[in-house]
Protein backbone atom coordinates (compact mmCIF):
# COMPACT_ATOMS: atom_id res chain seq x y z
CA UNK A 1 0.00 0.00 0.00
CA UNK A 2 1.41 3.41 -0.87
CA UNK A 3 1.58 5.56 2.40
CA UNK A 4 1.11 8.65 0.62
CA UNK A 5 -1.95 7.70 -0.56
CA UNK A 6 -2.99 6.85 2.89
CA UNK A 7 -1.55 9.59 3.97
CA UNK A 8 -3.42 11.71 1.25
CA UNK A 9 -7.14 10.14 1.45
CA UNK A 10 -7.37 9.50 4.87
CA UNK A 11 -8.05 12.94 5.84
CA UNK A 12 -10.69 13.51 3.75
CA UNK A 13 -12.15 9.76 4.59
CA UNK A 14 -12.06 10.80 8.08
CA UNK A 15 -14.25 13.89 7.39
CA UNK A 16 -16.38 12.36 5.18
CA UNK A 17 -17.04 9.56 7.89
CA UNK A 18 -17.90 12.82 10.12
CA UNK A 19 -19.99 14.10 8.06
CA UNK A 20 -21.87 10.52 7.46
CA UNK A 21 -21.62 10.23 11.13
CA UNK A 22 -23.99 13.41 11.81
CA UNK A 23 -25.78 12.54 8.94
CA UNK A 24 -26.78 9.14 10.47
CA UNK A 25 -27.61 10.65 13.77
CA UNK A 26 -29.74 13.48 12.27
CA UNK A 27 -31.49 10.65 10.61
CA UNK A 28 -32.02 8.80 13.63
CA UNK A 29 -33.39 11.45 15.26
CA UNK A 30 -35.59 12.81 12.56
CA UNK A 31 -37.82 9.39 11.86
CA UNK A 32 -39.91 11.41 9.03
CA UNK A 33 -36.88 12.74 7.12
CA UNK A 34 -35.68 8.51 6.70
CA UNK A 35 -38.90 7.72 4.51
CA UNK A 36 -39.22 11.10 2.48
CA UNK A 37 -37.75 9.27 -0.20
CA UNK A 38 -39.34 5.86 0.08
CA UNK A 39 -42.56 7.97 0.92
CA UNK A 40 -42.59 8.98 -2.77
CA UNK A 41 -42.91 4.80 -3.90
CA UNK A 42 -45.92 4.58 -0.91
CA UNK A 43 -47.88 7.40 -2.66
CA UNK A 44 -48.83 5.93 -5.46
CA UNK A 45 -50.18 3.03 -3.53
CA UNK A 46 -52.99 5.26 -1.81
CA UNK A 47 -56.24 4.71 -2.39
CA UNK A 48 -57.48 8.10 -2.84
CA UNK A 49 -56.25 12.08 -3.83
CA UNK A 50 -57.21 12.96 -0.37
CA UNK A 51 -55.80 10.11 1.01
CA UNK A 52 -52.38 11.40 -0.32
CA UNK A 53 -52.98 14.74 0.62
CA UNK A 54 -53.79 13.51 4.10
CA UNK A 55 -50.63 11.28 3.86
CA UNK A 56 -48.10 14.00 3.00
CA UNK A 57 -49.77 16.31 5.15
CA UNK A 58 -48.92 14.48 8.30
CA UNK A 59 -45.36 13.81 7.53
CA UNK A 60 -44.19 16.60 8.75
CA UNK A 61 -45.33 15.97 12.33
CA UNK A 62 -43.54 12.46 12.48
CA UNK A 63 -41.05 13.72 14.06
CA UNK A 64 -42.47 13.17 17.67
CA UNK A 65 -41.61 9.84 17.94
CA UNK A 66 -38.12 9.34 18.78
CA UNK A 67 -36.38 6.43 17.31
CA UNK A 68 -32.92 6.55 19.63
CA UNK A 69 -35.00 5.02 22.44
CA UNK A 70 -37.78 2.81 22.94
CA UNK A 71 -38.97 -0.67 21.24
CA UNK A 72 -39.77 -1.07 17.67
CA UNK A 73 -43.39 -0.21 17.37
CA UNK A 74 -46.35 0.96 15.45
CA UNK A 75 -47.64 4.89 16.19
CA UNK A 76 -50.90 6.48 14.66
CA UNK A 77 -50.30 9.71 12.56
CA UNK A 78 -53.32 10.76 11.42
CA UNK A 79 -56.35 11.26 12.46
CA UNK A 80 -55.48 11.36 16.28
CA UNK A 81 -51.41 11.61 16.43
CA UNK A 82 -49.75 9.10 19.02
CA UNK A 83 -53.40 7.89 20.04
CA UNK A 84 -53.95 3.73 20.15
CA UNK A 85 -58.25 5.08 19.48
CA UNK A 86 -58.71 5.77 15.98
CA UNK A 87 -62.45 8.16 15.75
CA UNK A 88 -64.44 8.12 13.04
CA UNK A 89 -67.86 8.57 11.76
CA UNK A 90 -70.29 6.56 9.51
CA UNK A 91 -70.34 8.46 6.23
CA UNK A 92 -67.41 9.81 6.45
CA UNK A 93 -64.08 9.36 5.05
CA UNK A 94 -60.99 7.93 6.97
CA UNK A 95 -57.91 7.98 6.73
CA UNK A 96 -56.24 5.94 9.30
CA UNK A 97 -52.18 6.53 8.52
CA UNK A 98 -49.58 4.43 10.82
CA UNK A 99 -45.81 4.47 10.92
CA UNK A 100 -43.13 2.21 12.93
CA UNK A 101 -41.16 3.56 15.16
CA UNK A 102 -37.91 2.90 17.37
CA UNK A 103 -36.11 1.78 14.62
CA UNK A 104 -34.38 3.15 11.52
CA UNK A 105 -35.44 0.38 9.29
CA UNK A 106 -37.99 0.22 7.30
CA UNK A 107 -40.47 -2.68 6.97
CA UNK A 108 -41.71 -4.45 3.83
CA UNK A 109 -45.09 -4.66 4.87
CA UNK A 110 -47.67 -4.29 8.21
CA UNK A 111 -49.87 -6.92 8.98
CA UNK A 112 -53.27 -6.19 10.11
CA UNK A 113 -55.78 -8.33 12.18
CA UNK A 114 -59.06 -8.08 13.86
CA UNK A 115 -62.08 -6.83 12.63
CA UNK A 116 -62.02 -3.48 9.85
CA UNK A 117 -65.21 -1.41 10.22
CA UNK A 118 -67.82 -2.18 7.11
CA UNK A 119 -66.72 -0.04 4.51
CA UNK A 120 -62.73 0.06 5.54
CA UNK A 121 -59.94 -1.72 4.35
CA UNK A 122 -56.12 -2.20 4.39
CA UNK A 123 -54.36 -0.61 1.91
CA UNK A 124 -51.52 -2.92 2.01
CA UNK A 125 -48.36 -0.94 1.24
CA UNK A 126 -46.33 -3.98 0.51
CA UNK A 127 -43.10 -1.53 -0.14
CA UNK A 128 -39.78 -0.79 1.66
CA UNK A 129 -41.70 1.65 4.02
CA UNK A 130 -42.21 3.41 7.36
CA UNK A 131 -45.76 3.79 7.01
CA UNK A 132 -49.27 2.47 5.68
CA UNK A 133 -52.72 3.27 5.91
CA UNK A 134 -55.93 2.02 6.57
CA UNK A 135 -59.01 4.06 4.56
CA UNK A 136 -62.67 4.32 3.57
CA UNK A 137 -65.97 5.27 4.50
CA UNK A 138 -67.43 3.68 7.87
CA UNK A 139 -70.98 2.27 7.28
CA UNK A 140 -71.79 1.29 10.78
CA UNK A 141 -71.08 2.48 14.05
CA UNK A 142 -69.24 0.57 16.79
CA UNK A 143 -65.72 -0.58 18.39
CA UNK A 144 -63.52 -2.14 16.50
CA UNK A 145 -60.08 -3.08 17.50
CA UNK A 146 -57.59 -4.21 15.19
CA UNK A 147 -53.55 -5.27 15.55
CA UNK A 148 -50.65 -4.06 13.81
CA UNK A 149 -47.04 -5.62 13.12
CA UNK A 150 -44.41 -4.01 11.04
CA UNK A 151 -42.75 -7.01 9.24
CA UNK A 152 -39.18 -7.33 7.38
CA UNK A 153 -40.01 -9.68 5.26
CA UNK A 154 -43.78 -10.69 3.33
CA UNK A 155 -44.54 -12.78 0.39
CA UNK A 156 -47.64 -11.38 -1.22
CA UNK A 157 -47.74 -14.44 -3.68
CA UNK A 158 -48.66 -16.66 -0.08
CA UNK A 159 -49.60 -13.62 2.24
CA UNK A 160 -46.76 -14.72 4.45
CA UNK A 161 -45.16 -12.31 7.43
CA UNK A 162 -41.32 -13.37 8.56
CA UNK A 163 -38.25 -12.00 9.68
CA UNK A 164 -38.14 -9.09 12.11
CA UNK A 165 -40.75 -7.47 13.14
CA UNK A 166 -42.13 -4.72 15.65
CA UNK A 167 -44.05 -4.77 18.73
CA UNK A 168 -47.97 -5.76 17.64
CA UNK A 169 -49.96 -2.89 18.77
CA UNK A 170 -53.49 -2.72 19.75
CA UNK A 171 -55.82 0.62 18.24
CA UNK A 172 -59.60 0.57 18.46
CA UNK A 173 -60.91 2.48 15.54
CA UNK A 174 -64.29 3.65 17.10
CA UNK A 175 -67.40 4.86 15.02
CA UNK A 176 -69.71 7.08 15.53
CA UNK A 177 -72.59 7.85 14.32
CA UNK A 178 -72.80 11.06 12.81
CA UNK A 179 -75.12 14.06 14.97
CA UNK A 180 -78.72 14.11 14.95
CA UNK A 181 -80.39 17.28 13.43
CA UNK A 182 -82.00 19.79 17.12
CA UNK A 183 -82.67 22.89 16.61
CA UNK A 184 -80.89 25.33 18.44
CA UNK A 185 -82.61 28.35 17.64
CA UNK A 186 -86.37 28.00 17.66
CA UNK A 187 -88.63 30.48 15.60
CA UNK A 188 -90.02 33.09 17.76
CA UNK A 189 -93.49 34.66 18.54
CA UNK A 190 -94.27 37.93 17.24
CA UNK A 191 -97.00 40.22 16.99
CA UNK A 192 -97.99 42.53 13.59
CA UNK A 193 -100.36 44.39 12.56
CA UNK A 194 -103.66 43.00 10.14
CA UNK A 195 -102.52 42.84 6.62
CA UNK A 196 -99.01 42.77 7.32
CA UNK A 197 -96.87 39.36 6.98
CA UNK A 198 -93.42 38.93 8.82
CA UNK A 199 -90.51 36.19 8.84
CA UNK A 200 -90.17 33.53 10.98
CA UNK A 201 -86.25 31.50 11.56
CA UNK A 202 -84.87 28.85 13.15
CA UNK A 203 -81.47 26.91 12.81
CA UNK A 204 -80.39 23.73 13.80
CA UNK A 205 -77.06 21.49 14.69
CA UNK A 206 -75.72 18.30 13.70
CA UNK A 207 -74.44 17.03 10.27
CA UNK A 208 -75.58 18.63 7.42
CA UNK A 209 -77.39 19.26 4.98
CA UNK A 210 -80.27 19.33 6.69
CA UNK A 211 -84.26 19.57 5.73
CA UNK A 212 -86.44 22.46 6.66
CA UNK A 213 -90.11 21.90 7.00
CA UNK A 214 -92.75 24.66 8.06
CA UNK A 215 -96.19 23.66 9.11
CA UNK A 216 -99.34 26.02 10.22
CA UNK A 217 -100.50 24.86 13.54
CA UNK A 218 -99.62 23.74 16.44
CA UNK A 219 -96.22 21.91 16.63
CA UNK A 220 -96.97 18.04 15.74
CA UNK A 221 -99.45 19.06 13.63
CA UNK A 222 -98.45 18.22 10.12
CA UNK A 223 -101.76 18.54 8.00
CA UNK A 224 -100.81 21.96 6.57
CA UNK A 225 -97.54 22.28 5.14
CA UNK A 226 -96.09 25.56 3.96
CA UNK A 227 -93.43 26.87 3.00
CA UNK A 228 -90.35 25.74 1.24
CA UNK A 229 -87.55 23.63 2.45
CA UNK A 230 -85.29 26.85 3.97
CA UNK A 231 -84.51 27.83 7.36
CA UNK A 232 -86.71 30.89 6.86
CA UNK A 233 -90.13 31.02 6.03
CA UNK A 234 -92.27 34.14 5.42
CA UNK A 235 -95.88 34.04 6.60
CA UNK A 236 -99.00 35.66 3.71
CA UNK A 237 -100.16 38.72 5.11
CA UNK A 238 -102.56 37.49 7.95
CA UNK A 239 -105.70 38.98 9.07
CA UNK A 240 -106.00 36.61 11.93
CA UNK A 241 -103.95 35.02 14.57
CA UNK A 242 -101.95 32.35 13.60
CA UNK A 243 -99.32 29.53 14.52
CA UNK A 244 -96.14 28.28 12.85
CA UNK A 245 -93.78 25.47 13.71
CA UNK A 246 -90.87 23.49 11.89
CA UNK A 247 -89.50 20.25 11.56
CA UNK A 248 -85.60 19.84 10.94
CA UNK A 249 -84.25 16.61 9.56
CA UNK A 250 -80.44 15.04 8.18
CA UNK A 251 -79.66 11.41 7.68
CA UNK A 252 -78.79 10.77 11.06
CA UNK A 253 -82.32 11.53 11.46
CA UNK A 254 -84.70 11.21 9.79
CA UNK A 255 -87.69 11.50 11.28
CA UNK A 256 -87.00 14.85 12.65
CA UNK A 257 -86.30 17.41 15.36
CA UNK A 258 -89.42 19.39 15.82
CA UNK A 259 -89.71 22.94 17.17
CA UNK A 260 -91.67 25.33 19.88
CA UNK A 261 -94.55 26.58 18.36
CA UNK A 262 -94.34 30.66 17.13
CA UNK A 263 -97.40 32.44 17.34
CA UNK A 264 -98.14 35.36 14.96
CA UNK A 265 -100.46 37.75 16.72
CA UNK A 266 -102.42 39.89 14.66
CA UNK A 267 -103.85 42.65 15.59
CA UNK A 268 -106.63 44.83 14.08
CA UNK A 269 -105.73 48.58 13.94
CA UNK A 270 -108.97 49.60 13.02
CA UNK A 271 -110.11 47.79 15.53
CA UNK A 272 -107.60 49.72 18.11
CA UNK A 273 -108.61 53.12 16.32
CA UNK A 274 -112.64 52.62 16.89
CA UNK A 275 -112.12 52.36 20.39
CA UNK A 276 -110.88 55.88 20.44
CA UNK A 277 -114.11 57.39 19.23
CA UNK A 278 -116.70 54.76 20.63
CA UNK A 279 -117.90 53.81 23.91
CA UNK A 280 -118.07 50.25 25.16
CA UNK A 281 -122.25 50.13 24.16
CA UNK A 282 -121.44 52.04 20.82
CA UNK A 283 -118.62 49.12 19.72
CA UNK A 284 -121.62 46.63 20.21
CA UNK A 285 -123.60 48.24 18.10
CA UNK A 286 -122.38 47.62 14.35
CA UNK A 287 -124.96 50.18 12.99
CA UNK A 288 -122.61 53.20 14.75
CA UNK A 289 -119.60 51.46 15.04
CA UNK A 290 -119.08 48.78 12.55
CA UNK A 291 -116.50 49.13 9.38
CA UNK A 292 -119.51 50.39 7.04
CA UNK A 293 -121.71 52.85 9.61
CA UNK A 294 -121.68 56.40 8.84
CA UNK A 295 -122.16 57.59 12.46
CA UNK A 296 -121.43 61.18 11.47
CA UNK A 297 -123.57 61.07 8.65
CA UNK A 298 -121.16 62.86 6.81
CA UNK A 299 -121.30 60.36 3.70
CA UNK A 300 -118.22 58.53 4.48
CA UNK A 301 -118.15 55.05 6.29
CA UNK A 302 -116.31 54.68 9.42
CA UNK A 303 -113.44 52.18 7.53
CA UNK A 304 -112.79 55.40 4.93
CA UNK A 305 -112.71 57.58 8.08
CA UNK A 306 -109.88 54.99 9.44
CA UNK A 307 -108.12 55.37 6.23
CA UNK A 308 -108.43 58.92 5.90
CA UNK A 309 -107.20 59.98 9.30
CA UNK A 310 -110.64 61.94 9.63
CA UNK A 311 -112.53 61.47 12.78
CA UNK A 312 -115.58 59.17 12.27
CA UNK A 313 -117.72 61.14 14.78
CA UNK A 314 -117.83 64.12 13.51
CA UNK A 315 -118.52 65.46 9.50
CA UNK A 316 -114.73 66.66 8.12
CA UNK A 317 -114.11 68.76 5.32
CA UNK A 318 -110.50 67.04 5.00
CA UNK A 319 -112.09 64.56 2.57
CA UNK A 320 -112.89 67.00 0.02
CA UNK A 321 -110.09 68.49 -2.07
CA UNK A 322 -110.42 72.43 -2.93
CA UNK A 323 -110.90 72.28 -6.66
CA UNK A 324 -110.81 75.89 -8.86
CA UNK A 325 -110.66 76.58 -12.73
CA UNK A 326 -109.23 79.23 -14.52
CA UNK A 327 -108.74 79.46 -18.41
CA UNK A 328 -106.50 77.47 -18.73
CA UNK A 329 -106.10 74.64 -15.83
CA UNK A 330 -107.90 72.74 -13.15
CA UNK A 331 -106.24 73.40 -9.60
CA UNK A 332 -106.63 70.72 -7.13
CA UNK A 333 -105.26 70.83 -3.92
CA UNK A 334 -105.31 69.03 -0.44
CA UNK A 335 -103.30 68.92 2.67
CA UNK A 336 -101.92 65.28 3.68
CA UNK A 337 -102.80 63.91 7.01
CA UNK A 338 -99.79 61.93 8.42
CA UNK A 339 -100.66 58.19 10.36
CA UNK A 340 -100.25 58.97 13.63
CA UNK A 341 -101.73 58.02 16.48
CA UNK A 342 -103.96 55.32 18.16
CA UNK A 343 -104.48 52.87 15.61
CA UNK A 344 -101.73 53.80 13.26
CA UNK A 345 -98.58 52.29 14.34
CA UNK A 346 -96.26 51.46 11.96
CA UNK A 347 -98.50 52.82 9.05
CA UNK A 348 -97.58 55.46 6.49
CA UNK A 349 -100.61 57.12 4.29
CA UNK A 350 -100.45 57.93 0.76
CA UNK A 351 -102.80 59.47 -1.98
CA UNK A 352 -103.33 59.69 -5.74
CA UNK A 353 -105.32 62.21 -7.88
CA UNK A 354 -107.68 59.98 -10.01
CA UNK A 355 -109.60 61.21 -12.80
CA UNK A 356 -112.67 60.18 -15.02
CA UNK A 357 -114.61 60.90 -18.18
CA UNK A 358 -117.31 59.40 -16.26
CA UNK A 359 -118.61 60.36 -12.54
CA UNK A 360 -120.36 56.83 -12.47
CA UNK A 361 -116.98 55.14 -13.67
CA UNK A 362 -117.24 51.68 -10.65
CA UNK A 363 -113.48 50.72 -9.68
CA UNK A 364 -110.16 51.98 -10.10
CA UNK A 365 -110.02 55.35 -12.20
CA UNK A 366 -107.42 56.10 -14.12
CA UNK A 367 -104.63 58.13 -11.91
CA UNK A 368 -103.40 61.72 -12.62
CA UNK A 369 -99.61 61.60 -14.30
CA UNK A 370 -97.17 62.67 -11.80
CA UNK A 371 -99.87 62.09 -8.78
CA UNK A 372 -100.14 58.38 -8.43
CA UNK A 373 -98.67 57.89 -5.14
CA UNK A 374 -97.89 60.62 -2.71
CA UNK A 375 -96.38 59.73 0.88
CA UNK A 376 -98.71 61.80 3.33
CA UNK A 377 -96.04 64.30 5.21
CA UNK A 378 -98.29 67.10 6.10
CA UNK A 379 -97.94 68.75 2.79
CA UNK A 380 -100.35 70.39 0.70
CA UNK A 381 -100.76 68.94 -2.78
CA UNK A 382 -101.36 71.33 -5.34
CA UNK A 383 -101.73 69.77 -8.93
CA UNK A 384 -102.74 71.92 -12.37
CA UNK A 385 -104.17 69.95 -15.04
CA UNK A 386 -104.25 72.00 -18.60
CA UNK A 387 -107.74 72.25 -19.96
CA UNK A 388 -108.08 70.35 -22.77
CA UNK A 389 -110.90 70.54 -25.93
CA UNK A 390 -113.33 68.02 -23.56
CA UNK A 391 -112.97 69.81 -20.50
CA UNK A 392 -115.43 67.55 -18.91
CA UNK A 393 -113.64 65.62 -16.43
CA UNK A 394 -114.35 64.22 -12.61
CA UNK A 395 -111.72 64.37 -10.34
CA UNK A 396 -110.97 62.67 -6.99
CA UNK A 397 -108.60 61.45 -4.11
CA UNK A 398 -108.01 58.40 -3.34
CA UNK A 399 -105.62 57.02 -0.05
CA UNK A 400 -104.58 53.88 1.06
CA UNK A 401 -102.34 52.46 4.38
CA UNK A 402 -99.10 50.57 3.88
CA UNK A 403 -97.35 48.85 7.01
Amino acid sequence: MNPYQVKVKFPRLRRLGQRISSLIVLLQKSPYIQFLIPEAKLLSTVATADCVKMTVATVAGLGVFDSVSGATSVAQTSPSLGSTTVPATTGEALYFIFQITGTTYDVKGFEVTGALPPGVTHNKAQIESRNDNISGTPTQAGSYPIQITGWRKYDPSTGVYSGDHSDTVTFTIVVTAPPEATITQQPASITINSGETTSLNASADGTPPFTYQWYQGASGVDTTPVGNDSSSFTTPALSATTSYWVKVSNAANPSGDNSNTATVTVVDLFETWRTNYYTTQELADPLVSAPTADSDKDGVNNQSEYIFGTSPIASNVQLTPNVSMDETHVNISFTTVIASGVGYEGKTRHYAIEVSDDLQQSGDWPVLQGYSDITATGQTVNAQVPINTDPKKFYRVRSWLTP
